[in-house]
Protein backbone atom coordinates (compact mmCIF):
# COMPACT_ATOMS: atom_id res chain seq x y z
CA UNK A 1 0.00 0.00 0.00
CA UNK A 2 1.20 3.55 -0.79
CA UNK A 3 0.31 6.53 1.38
CA UNK A 4 -1.51 9.12 -0.73
CA UNK A 5 -2.23 11.87 1.76
CA UNK A 6 0.11 14.32 0.04
CA UNK A 7 -0.87 13.22 -3.46
CA UNK A 8 -4.65 13.32 -3.14
CA UNK A 9 -6.40 16.44 -4.37
CA UNK A 10 -8.29 18.67 -1.95
CA UNK A 11 -11.51 17.63 -3.69
CA UNK A 12 -10.99 13.93 -2.96
CA UNK A 13 -9.96 14.54 0.65
CA UNK A 14 -12.99 16.81 1.11
CA UNK A 15 -15.30 14.17 -0.44
CA UNK A 16 -14.02 11.61 2.05
CA UNK A 17 -14.51 14.00 4.95
CA UNK A 18 -18.01 15.09 3.87
CA UNK A 19 -19.11 11.46 3.62
CA UNK A 20 -17.36 10.67 6.92
CA UNK A 21 -15.13 8.11 5.24
CA UNK A 22 -11.53 7.17 5.98
CA UNK A 23 -9.07 8.92 3.66
CA UNK A 24 -8.71 7.06 0.38
CA UNK A 25 -5.89 4.52 0.14
CA UNK A 26 -4.56 2.90 -3.03
CA UNK A 27 -2.04 0.16 -3.70
CA UNK A 28 -0.12 -0.51 -6.94
CA UNK A 29 -1.90 -2.52 -9.61
CA UNK A 30 -0.72 -6.12 -9.97
CA UNK A 31 -0.04 -7.06 -6.35
CA UNK A 32 -2.78 -9.70 -6.13
CA UNK A 33 -3.91 -12.35 -8.60
CA UNK A 34 -7.44 -10.96 -8.93
CA UNK A 35 -5.97 -7.84 -10.58
CA UNK A 36 -5.30 -9.96 -13.64
CA UNK A 37 -9.04 -10.62 -14.02
CA UNK A 38 -9.64 -7.11 -15.36
CA UNK A 39 -10.48 -7.30 -19.08
CA UNK A 40 -9.31 -4.05 -20.65
CA UNK A 41 -11.12 -4.61 -23.93
CA UNK A 42 -14.48 -5.60 -22.48
CA UNK A 43 -15.94 -2.33 -21.15
CA UNK A 44 -16.08 1.40 -21.97
CA UNK A 45 -13.05 3.24 -20.62
CA UNK A 46 -14.95 4.93 -17.77
CA UNK A 47 -16.17 1.56 -16.46
CA UNK A 48 -12.68 0.09 -16.71
CA UNK A 49 -11.19 3.03 -14.85
CA UNK A 50 -13.73 2.69 -12.05
CA UNK A 51 -13.24 -1.07 -11.70
CA UNK A 52 -9.47 -0.62 -11.74
CA UNK A 53 -9.69 1.89 -8.88
CA UNK A 54 -12.09 -0.39 -6.99
CA UNK A 55 -9.52 -3.20 -7.19
CA UNK A 56 -6.55 -1.04 -6.21
CA UNK A 57 -8.38 0.57 -3.28
CA UNK A 58 -8.92 -2.69 -1.37
CA UNK A 59 -6.60 -1.49 1.47
CA UNK A 60 -9.22 1.24 2.06
CA UNK A 61 -11.52 0.48 4.99
CA UNK A 62 -14.66 0.24 2.85
CA UNK A 63 -16.58 -2.58 1.20
CA UNK A 64 -16.38 -3.10 -2.54
CA UNK A 65 -19.86 -1.70 -3.26
CA UNK A 66 -19.18 1.42 -1.25
CA UNK A 67 -15.84 1.94 -3.00
CA UNK A 68 -17.47 1.52 -6.41
CA UNK A 69 -20.15 4.11 -5.62
CA UNK A 70 -17.46 6.51 -4.40
CA UNK A 71 -15.55 6.29 -7.68
CA UNK A 72 -18.75 6.41 -9.77
CA UNK A 73 -19.68 9.65 -7.99
CA UNK A 74 -16.22 11.14 -8.45
CA UNK A 75 -15.62 13.86 -11.05
CA UNK A 76 -14.01 12.44 -14.18
CA UNK A 77 -10.99 14.74 -13.95
CA UNK A 78 -10.25 13.60 -10.39
CA UNK A 79 -10.56 9.98 -11.52
CA UNK A 80 -7.96 10.59 -14.22
CA UNK A 81 -5.60 12.04 -11.59
CA UNK A 82 -5.92 8.81 -9.59
CA UNK A 83 -5.01 6.80 -12.69
CA UNK A 84 -1.90 8.97 -12.96
CA UNK A 85 -1.13 8.07 -9.33
CA UNK A 86 -1.30 4.37 -10.18
CA UNK A 87 1.16 4.92 -13.03
CA UNK A 88 3.48 6.88 -10.73
CA UNK A 89 3.48 3.92 -8.30
CA UNK A 90 5.11 1.93 -11.11
CA UNK A 91 7.69 4.64 -11.76
CA UNK A 92 5.91 6.12 -14.78
CA UNK A 93 5.83 9.90 -14.36
CA UNK A 94 5.57 11.02 -17.97
CA UNK A 95 4.98 9.67 -21.43
CA UNK A 96 5.49 10.55 -25.08
CA UNK A 97 2.02 10.86 -26.62
CA UNK A 98 1.66 10.11 -30.32
CA UNK A 99 -0.75 11.73 -32.75
CA UNK A 100 -1.21 11.61 -36.50
CA UNK A 101 -0.91 14.81 -38.53
CA UNK A 102 -4.31 16.07 -39.70
CA UNK A 103 -2.97 17.22 -43.05
CA UNK A 104 -4.32 14.61 -45.54
CA UNK A 105 -1.20 14.69 -47.68
CA UNK A 106 1.08 14.11 -44.68
CA UNK A 107 -0.46 11.91 -41.94
CA UNK A 108 2.95 11.49 -40.27
CA UNK A 109 3.26 10.76 -36.56
CA UNK A 110 3.64 13.65 -34.12
CA UNK A 111 5.08 13.02 -30.68
CA UNK A 112 4.99 15.30 -27.65
CA UNK A 113 5.70 14.79 -23.93
CA UNK A 114 3.05 14.64 -21.21
CA UNK A 115 3.98 15.11 -17.55
CA UNK A 116 1.51 13.48 -15.16
CA UNK A 117 2.59 15.85 -12.39
CA UNK A 118 1.88 18.94 -14.47
CA UNK A 119 -1.46 17.59 -15.62
CA UNK A 120 -2.43 16.76 -12.03
CA UNK A 121 -1.50 20.27 -10.93
CA UNK A 122 -3.58 21.70 -13.75
CA UNK A 123 -6.56 19.75 -12.45
CA UNK A 124 -5.86 20.83 -8.88
CA UNK A 125 -5.89 24.52 -9.83
CA UNK A 126 -9.10 24.25 -11.84
CA UNK A 127 -10.96 22.49 -9.01
CA UNK A 128 -11.20 25.74 -7.03
CA UNK A 129 -14.22 26.69 -9.15
CA UNK A 130 -17.18 24.39 -8.46
CA UNK A 131 -19.28 25.40 -11.47
CA UNK A 132 -18.82 27.07 -14.84
CA UNK A 133 -20.99 30.17 -15.35
CA UNK A 134 -22.26 30.88 -18.86
CA UNK A 135 -24.10 34.13 -19.66
CA UNK A 136 -26.49 35.20 -22.37
CA UNK A 137 -26.14 38.99 -22.23
CA UNK A 138 -28.78 39.60 -24.87
CA UNK A 139 -31.50 37.82 -22.93
CA UNK A 140 -30.25 38.64 -19.44
CA UNK A 141 -29.88 34.96 -18.67
CA UNK A 142 -27.15 32.80 -17.19
CA UNK A 143 -26.64 29.25 -16.10
CA UNK A 144 -24.10 27.18 -14.18
CA UNK A 145 -22.64 23.88 -15.30
CA UNK A 146 -20.94 21.33 -13.05
CA UNK A 147 -18.25 18.82 -13.95
CA UNK A 148 -19.31 15.31 -15.05
CA UNK A 149 -18.97 12.16 -12.96
CA UNK A 150 -18.97 8.46 -13.73
CA UNK A 151 -22.68 8.36 -12.92
CA UNK A 152 -23.26 10.98 -15.62
CA UNK A 153 -21.27 8.94 -18.13
CA UNK A 154 -23.39 5.88 -17.40
CA UNK A 155 -26.58 7.94 -17.83
CA UNK A 156 -25.37 9.36 -21.15
CA UNK A 157 -24.65 5.89 -22.44
CA UNK A 158 -28.05 4.58 -21.34
CA UNK A 159 -29.83 7.52 -22.99
CA UNK A 160 -27.71 7.47 -26.12
CA UNK A 161 -26.34 10.99 -25.58
CA UNK A 162 -23.63 11.74 -28.14
CA UNK A 163 -23.97 15.47 -28.84
CA UNK A 164 -22.22 18.10 -26.72
CA UNK A 165 -25.48 20.02 -26.37
CA UNK A 166 -27.21 17.02 -24.78
CA UNK A 167 -24.31 16.40 -22.41
CA UNK A 168 -24.03 20.03 -21.30
CA UNK A 169 -27.77 20.38 -20.68
CA UNK A 170 -27.60 17.35 -18.36
CA UNK A 171 -24.94 19.14 -16.28
CA UNK A 172 -26.86 22.38 -15.70
CA UNK A 173 -27.32 22.98 -11.98
CA UNK A 174 -28.71 26.53 -11.90
CA UNK A 175 -30.51 28.87 -14.31
CA UNK A 176 -31.05 32.60 -13.82
CA UNK A 177 -33.64 34.51 -15.84
CA UNK A 178 -36.15 32.78 -18.06
CA UNK A 179 -36.27 29.01 -17.75
CA UNK A 180 -35.67 28.67 -21.49
CA UNK A 181 -32.14 27.28 -21.89
CA UNK A 182 -32.20 26.74 -25.65
CA UNK A 183 -29.87 29.73 -26.07
CA UNK A 184 -27.08 27.46 -24.88
CA UNK A 185 -26.88 26.07 -28.42
CA UNK A 186 -25.50 29.39 -29.67
CA UNK A 187 -22.79 29.33 -27.00
CA UNK A 188 -21.15 26.00 -27.88
CA UNK A 189 -17.87 27.50 -29.10
CA UNK A 190 -17.59 29.75 -26.05
CA UNK A 191 -18.40 26.91 -23.66
CA UNK A 192 -15.92 24.56 -25.33
CA UNK A 193 -13.18 27.16 -24.86
CA UNK A 194 -14.07 27.71 -21.20
CA UNK A 195 -14.18 23.96 -20.53
CA UNK A 196 -10.46 23.74 -21.32
CA UNK A 197 -9.78 25.67 -18.10
CA UNK A 198 -12.76 24.49 -16.06
CA UNK A 199 -12.33 20.74 -16.67
CA UNK A 200 -8.85 20.54 -18.24
CA UNK A 201 -8.19 16.79 -18.13
CA UNK A 202 -11.56 15.87 -19.62
CA UNK A 203 -11.41 18.53 -22.34
CA UNK A 204 -7.63 18.30 -22.79
CA UNK A 205 -6.20 19.22 -26.16
CA UNK A 206 -2.93 20.44 -27.59
CA UNK A 207 -2.08 22.79 -30.42
CA UNK A 208 1.05 21.66 -32.20
CA UNK A 209 2.91 21.90 -35.50
CA UNK A 210 3.80 18.83 -37.53
CA UNK A 211 7.60 18.66 -37.86
CA UNK A 212 7.25 17.09 -41.31
CA UNK A 213 4.87 19.45 -43.11
CA UNK A 214 4.58 22.40 -40.67
CA UNK A 215 0.80 22.02 -40.56
CA UNK A 216 -0.58 23.47 -37.32
CA UNK A 217 -3.72 22.03 -35.73
CA UNK A 218 -5.49 21.38 -32.45
CA UNK A 219 -5.69 17.75 -31.29
CA UNK A 220 -7.87 16.27 -28.53
CA UNK A 221 -5.96 14.02 -26.13
CA UNK A 222 -7.82 11.17 -24.43
CA UNK A 223 -5.90 11.07 -21.17
CA UNK A 224 -7.94 8.35 -19.47
CA UNK A 225 -7.66 6.01 -22.46
CA UNK A 226 -3.91 6.67 -22.56
CA UNK A 227 -3.49 5.83 -18.86
CA UNK A 228 -5.54 2.64 -19.21
CA UNK A 229 -3.50 1.60 -22.23
CA UNK A 230 -0.32 1.85 -20.17
CA UNK A 231 -1.80 -0.18 -17.32
CA UNK A 232 -3.01 -2.76 -19.84
CA UNK A 233 0.57 -3.05 -21.14
CA UNK A 234 1.74 -3.61 -17.56
CA UNK A 235 -0.91 -6.31 -17.15
CA UNK A 236 0.36 -8.03 -20.32
CA UNK A 237 3.88 -7.97 -18.89
CA UNK A 238 2.64 -9.46 -15.63
CA UNK A 239 0.76 -12.22 -17.44
CA UNK A 240 3.93 -13.05 -19.36
CA UNK A 241 5.90 -13.24 -16.12
CA UNK A 242 3.28 -15.46 -14.47
CA UNK A 243 3.19 -17.81 -17.45
CA UNK A 244 6.97 -18.11 -17.73
CA UNK A 245 7.79 -18.40 -14.02
CA UNK A 246 4.87 -20.70 -13.21
CA UNK A 247 5.80 -22.97 -16.11
CA UNK A 248 9.46 -23.09 -15.09
CA UNK A 249 9.33 -23.03 -11.29
CA UNK A 250 5.70 -24.08 -10.62
CA UNK A 251 5.06 -21.05 -8.43
CA UNK A 252 1.51 -19.77 -7.87
CA UNK A 253 0.22 -16.49 -9.29
CA UNK A 254 0.09 -14.97 -5.80
CA UNK A 255 3.73 -15.93 -5.12
CA UNK A 256 4.90 -14.45 -8.39
CA UNK A 257 2.93 -11.22 -8.05
CA UNK A 258 4.17 -10.61 -4.51
CA UNK A 259 7.75 -10.58 -5.77
CA UNK A 260 9.40 -7.22 -6.48
CA UNK A 261 9.50 -6.55 -10.20
CA UNK A 262 13.32 -6.72 -10.26
CA UNK A 263 13.19 -10.34 -9.01
CA UNK A 264 10.71 -11.38 -11.67
CA UNK A 265 12.95 -9.74 -14.26
CA UNK A 266 16.00 -11.52 -12.84
CA UNK A 267 14.38 -14.96 -12.99
CA UNK A 268 13.15 -14.38 -16.53
CA UNK A 269 16.65 -13.38 -17.58
CA UNK A 270 18.05 -16.58 -16.06
CA UNK A 271 15.47 -18.63 -17.95
CA UNK A 272 16.29 -16.83 -21.21
CA UNK A 273 19.97 -17.66 -20.72
CA UNK A 274 19.19 -21.28 -19.99
CA UNK A 275 20.21 -20.98 -16.34
CA UNK A 276 16.86 -21.56 -14.71
CA UNK A 277 16.78 -23.96 -11.78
Amino acid sequence: MVELNNALSDAIVRACQEKQLPILQLRPYGEVASDLDLMFSAEPSYKLAIELLVKCSDPWELGQKQRRLFFQSMEVGERIVLLFQLLKMHGIHETDYQLQCKEPSCRESIEFPLSFHRLSEKQRRSAKEKTLRVENTEGGQSLSIRRPTGLDQAAWMNRGFVKLEQILKSLIVHVEGQEDDTWIFSKMDEISTKLEDFDPLVAYQVQTICPCCNYEAVYPVKLEAMALKKIKAFQSELLGSVHELASRYHWSEETILKMPSWRRHYYRQRIAKGNGL
